[in-house]
């Protein structure tokens, strides 16, 4: 009898950051968060992120949402470029227009 392991695959763990920018209402964010891929007993390839308090969420890259609108239309960009360009764009902070930003890269 030939048996195969079951046992898990893992990767060490890498500590990722993006920043988000709502297309909507122009809010910018950066999340943290760390990653582990790894194949599971099966052979499939999984990925589990963890937040800062070690609780497991989804990754923030799939299905990203705005905190204040909950929009779905959002520029993800590299760790602290996200108020950098809006403020190159538009200069300092202040109120902006709904849609503004959608219509500006779209």
């Amino acid at each position: 009898m030939v048996r195969h392991d079951t046992s898990p695959i893992a990767s060490p763990v890498r500590h990722e950051a993006y920043s988000f920018t709502c297309l909507d209402c122009g809010r910018s964010w950066e999340q943290e968060y760390d990653v582990r891929r790894y194949v599971d007993g099966q052979g499939v390839s999984r990925v589990r992120c963890t937040n800062a308090d070690g609780k497991v969420i989804r990754s923030p890259l799939t299905h990203p949402c705005c905190p204040s609108c909950e929009s779905t239309v959002l520029r993800t960009l590299p760790a602290g470029t996200s108020t950098s360009m809006l403020q190159a764009l538009f200069g300092p902070p202040r109120r902006r227009q709904r849609g503004a930003l959608k219509r500006l890269f779209h």
